[in-house]
């Protein structure tokens, strides 16, 4: 606590004059005379002067002689600059306390030690650190950077050993004006507040999330229309705008708030934002992609079953986004083809025969989907015909499927994504088509495909199964026979009207043939068993019935006419 100056004790100016006294002056005379005369010269107003004899003028003279030798000699020892030895120092830390008016962060130290000053010092550091914050915008977004996140840390020991000199170094008129200062209108000592310009950086990179606007692409948008019911799958197409986003230069702002906090100004800073666009912009997209192949084909004939298996897979592939370098399997969209999975039965070729089975008929998706895919120029990864051509779709440019394999594979070889979109009606239209959208072509032309049957051959014989169910020597037809076949593929390049500008072989596809199957029954004759005739029933005939007699009437007696 402060300590107030008594009668009896020395005051700061001569404590001042005891530490600078000159060597062979009595204390009293020179403390007395020089403290004078360093008032007299503060004094505003001068006295006036009376005229005086010759011989006061003498021994005036004498006296400002002296005067001057001795302000001279004062002036020469009072204002030389004075450093403290490291004993005094240390005795001066020990055992001084801090002169009248000093503070620091507003907190008064007068009168008190180095050990009293600490804790009071300390907690207005603490004070000062935790209500110190800076604020930052990003956008119309503010963000604040607390203590821990400046790194924000006070240096107590500099303060308390600035308070401590203070007014005892330097010479004897600036240590004066020092401590004539403090008790006058106080003097407030620096407390040094340091900050961490790696912490701000991590305490920006740290809000990444908040700060930043990712940039979003534009895209292609794809509302399905299903209905099992009525069999029908289909596709509407927009487009969703692109989002511009925003990165923060954190390196910068970083530097920025240090450098503002470091020099005491905690005013909002505001980040500096760059915009970052994204890959595919809302106008990009739309000149971009197109329908760059599509094929359909029909299935007016087709059974309950089949319609509905068709509907099924086209519906599974409606929709289908393929990335740029990704290799797409049909086989693994779909999944195994059961009955429990909701497939329905119909017929199916396998083992070189039709045989009812669960998802009979997809095949028809696929094949479709194979020649959308062609049209499209997407490169083909794995492919199978069936085993002879089929009636919905021309030779060669089939594609077999069934659960496990074989499968149909194509892999995305342009560098956007390419999208699936089928659409089937299995009860009225009974069609399906299915297309691919990706990058429009830039020649003008669009991608068309033809076969050309270039041989047939074999197919003859038959091939016996024998079937235990049925009666040696019956038979049954399993399958025909079809012929070997061969065709060539062709892709054309046509222009804006359909013409054909240009056209070369694609590859050629050959179908084995293949013999008629019969099942032969083996079950062996079942044995004759003769049947004997039964004898002929025997009617009994009822006994003959007498008729009783006739009753007997009797008569009343006859009584003759009276005589006339």
């Amino acid at each position: 606590m402060a300590r107030n100056i008594g009668e009896n004790e020395e005051s700061p100016e001569r404590e001042l004059y005891a530490e600078n006294q000159p060597e062979g002056v009595a204390e009293d005379d020179s403390a007395d005379a020089v403290l004078a005369q360093y008032r007299a010269d503060r004094e505003p107003e001068q006295k006036q002067k009376k005229p005086m004899k010759r011989g006061a003028k003498v021994a005036i003279t004498v006296a400002a002689c002296v005067a001057i030798v001795a302000g001279v000699l004062t002036f020469l020892y009072f204002d030389s600059e004075r450093s403290l030895a490291a004993d005094e120092e240390i005795a001066i830390r020990d055992n001084g306390t801090i002169y009248q008016g000093v503070s620091a962060l507003d907190a008064d130290l007068s009168g008190l030690t180095l050990e009293e000053a600490r804790p009071v010092l300390q907690q207005a550091a603490e004070d000062k650190l935790n209500n110190g914050s800076i604020s930052y915008t990003v956008g119309e977004e503010e963000y604040t950077l607390g203590r821990e996140e400046l790194g924000a840390a006070a240096d107590v020991e500099t303060a308390l050993s600035a308070a401590i000199l203070y007014g005892r170094q330097g010479s004897f008129a600036e240590r004066m004006e020092q401590i004539t200062a403090a008790e006058q209108n106080g003097a407030q000592i620096d407390l040094p507040i340091t900050y961490d310009e790696q912490k701000i950086l991590q305490a920006l990179e740290a809000s990444k999330g908040d700060m930043d606007v990712e940039p979003a692409d534009a895209a292609v948008e794809m509302t399905k229309v299903s209905d099992e019911e009525s069999k029908i799958t289909d596709m509407e197409i927009t487009f969703t705008d692109h989002v511009v986003g925003y990165g923060v230069d954190r390196q910068r702002l970083a530097a920025d708030i240090y450098a503002a906090v470091s020099a005491g100004n905690f005013e909002t800073i505001a980040a500096h934002r760059e915009e970052v666009l994204p890959a595919i912009t809302s106008e990009s997209i739309q000149s971009t992609y197109a329908e760059i192949g599509a094929f359909s084909t029909s299935y007016a004939s087709s059974a309950q079953g089949r319609r509905f298996n068709i509907w099924k897979m086209s519906d599974i592939i409606n929709g289908v986004k393929v990335e740029p370098g990704e290799t797409w399997s049909i086989n693994e969209e779909a999944g195994p083809r059961t009955y429990n999975l909701g497939w329905q039965g119909a017929p199916g070729i396998s083992d070189g025969e039709y045989k009812e089975e669960a998802g009979g008929g997809i095949c028809q998706v696929s094949s479709t989907l194979y020649n959308a895919v062609l049209r499209a120029e997407l490169e083909i990864v794995e492919r199978k015909h069936h085993s002879w051509p089929l009636d919905y779709i021309d030779g060669g440019l089939d594609a077999t499927i069934s659960t496990g394999a074989p499968d149909f594979k194509f892999k995305n070889n342009y560098d956007v994504p390419i999208y699936i979109i089928a659409r089937a009606d299995g009860e009225d239209a009974r069609t399906v088509e299915v297309a691919i959208y990706g990058p429009a072509r830039t020649d003008g032309y669009t991608i068309d495909f033809r076969s050309e049957s270039t041989g047939s051959w074999g197919g003859g014989g038959t091939v016996e199964v024998p079937d235990p169910t049925m009666a040696a020597g019956t038979t049954r037809q399993i399958i025909q026979a079809h012929p070997g076949r061969s065709f060539d593929v062709y892709k054309q390049w046509k222009d804006a009207s359909g013409n054909v500008v240009r056209e070369e072989l694609y590859y050629k596809d050959v179908y084995d043939p293949k013999p008629a199957k019969v099942a032969v029954g083996t079950a062996a004759a079942a044995p004759v068993v003769p049947v004997e005739e039964a004898p002929a029933p025997v009617v009994e005939q009822p006994a003959p019935v007498e008729e009783p007699p006739a009753p007997v009437v009797e008569q009343p007696p006859v009584t003759p006419d009276p005589a006339v």
